[in-house]
């Protein structure tokens, strides 16, 4: 006791300790699980609407894809595409 303690109580702290840090595990684990799911969600959400807007009503979407301004515009929403989905993976793999 004098030295290093009572033995159960060192034994109590490191069994808290142990608990402490598996938990803290599997809460960055389901963390990094939600950050990627998010990021294929927020990744795939532009093109799939694009579709299904493309899709539904064609009258409207034609002008994107027949006139020149509607060229840029689709140029410009798919290098940002492309930026975000970048940004999102980068932020997943920091987790």
């Amino acid at each position: 006791i004098r030295i290093g303690g009572r033995s159960d109580q060192i034994l109590q702290r490191m069994s808290d300790f142990m608990r402490d840090v598996d938990q803290a595990r599997q809460e960055l684990m389901a963390t990094t699980s939600e950050t990627r799911m998010s990021a294929w969600v927020l990744g795939l959400l532009p093109p799939l609407s694009a579709l299904l807007m493309a899709i539904a009503s064609p009258d409207f979407f034609a002008p994107v894809l027949e006139v020149p301004l509607g060229h840029r515009i689709l140029g410009a929403a798919l290098l940002m595409e492309l930026i975000g989905g970048f940004l999102l993976y980068r932020l997943a793999r920091s987790l």
